[in-house]
C-alpha cells in the first residue's frame, strides 16, 4: 500500500483520497489544500479550509469533490 510505505519512509503526514475523484475538483481541492500549508497552517486546518472552499462552489458543493481526500498521520500539529 502506498499510504503505508510513505509512512514507513519516514512522512509525518500523507494525504491521500479513498476513492476516484474528480480530476478538476481534485486540483482545485489540491491548490486550496497547499495554499494553506504555503501559509504556514497545520495539514488539518489547510485540508478543512480547502474543502469548505471547494464545497461553497456550485459546481463541486456534492461531498463526493471534497470529502475523499483524507490525511492520516500528524496532520493535526
Amino acid at each position: 500500500h502506498l499510504l503505508s510505505a510513505f509512512l514507513a519512509g519516514g512522512a509525518d503526514t500523507v494525504a491521500s483520497a479513498r476513492t476516484d475523484l474528480s480530476f478538476e475538483a481534485s486540483v482545485a481541492l489540491v491548490a486550496a489544500f497547499n495554499e494553506g500549508l504555503a501559509a504556514g497552517r497545520a495539514p488539518s486546518q489547510s485540508l478543512r479550509e480547502a474543502r469548505r472552499r471547494v464545497s461553497d462552489t456550485d459546481r463541486w458543493s456534492h461531498p463526493a469533490f471534497h470529502s475523499n481526500l483524507t490525511l492520516t498521520g500528524l496532520g493535526w500539529l
